[in-house]
């Protein structure tokens, strides 16, 4: 009898190779899950458990090609984060994409490119990092 191992089919992961992404959040679970799984899709991801620490690496890598982040974090928001973002003189049309269980709460939101609901559906994050990194090397 064959295992199950070699009778399940891999998974059909998207291809983010070539990109470098970084994942903000304040929940260590939050982070460490989005990462490994953008990583299984090719990416290059830096990870931040706080908008001060995405903001040093949003300083000092110069090559970013979207922000993943989440909304509630104490000491600054994902809002508070992607106005410095938009900010920047350089960089402001950087993909910003915003993930929040509490949508209610940030659905008038202006700025992100993408806003989606936690738990996080990979499939709608992965469509929206491709969609919103193409249409930025596009212009």
């Amino acid at each position: 009898m064959p295992s199950r191992a070699a009778t399940t089919k891999p998974l059909n992961l998207p291809d983010l190779a070539r990109l470098t992404l970084l994942v903000v959040d304040d929940n260590n679970d939050s982070v460490d899950m989005l990462a490994a799984f953008l990583r299984a899709c090719g990416a290059n991801v830096l990870e931040a458990r706080t908008p001060f620490r995405a903001l040093g690496y949003f300083q000092t890598t110069p090559r970013l090609d979207a922000i993943v982040t989440d909304l509630a974090m104490p000491g600054m928001t994902g809002l508070d984060l992607l106005k410095r973002i938009r900010a920047h003189p350089r960089r402001s049309r950087l993909p910003v994409i915003a993930l929040t269980g509490y949508y209610e709460d940030y659905a008038q939101a202006e700025g992100f490119d993408a806003f989606l609901r936690k738990p996080v559906n990979f499939d709608e994050l992965c469509s929206a990092i491709n969609r919103l990194v193409r249409r930025r090397k596009s212009t």
